[in-house]
């Protein structure tokens, strides 16, 4: 799926499949569902991509903002992990 330069925010590009639009896409369909997909952990990756199908679709603020703090967490549990492994 090509995905427009103003829409690529991330430091590393985020490329997206068809098969990733569609596992993910109904995701951002209601709260609930967003809900479900946060409480499951998804990797960072994941998350990013969220992001971009949320900017290329409805651009709904809240939504952008409620997956901005996941991917926060996502990006610290890494770092620690990587800190974790050099001591």
């Amino acid at each position: 799926m090509k995905i427009p330069p103003s829409y690529q925010i991330f430091d590393l590009p985020v490329t997206l499949s068809h098969r990733d639009q569609d596992r993910l896409g109904p995701h951002l369909s209601n709260w609930n569902r967003l809900n479900e997909i946060l409480l499951l952990s998804p990797s960072e990756t994941d998350l990013r991509k969220l992001v971009i199908l949320e900017l290329m679709g409805k651009q709904r603020k809240a939504i952008i903002t409620r997956l901005l703090p996941a991917i926060q967490r996502a990006e610290r549990k890494r770092i620690e992990f990587k800190i974790e492994e050099a001591r």
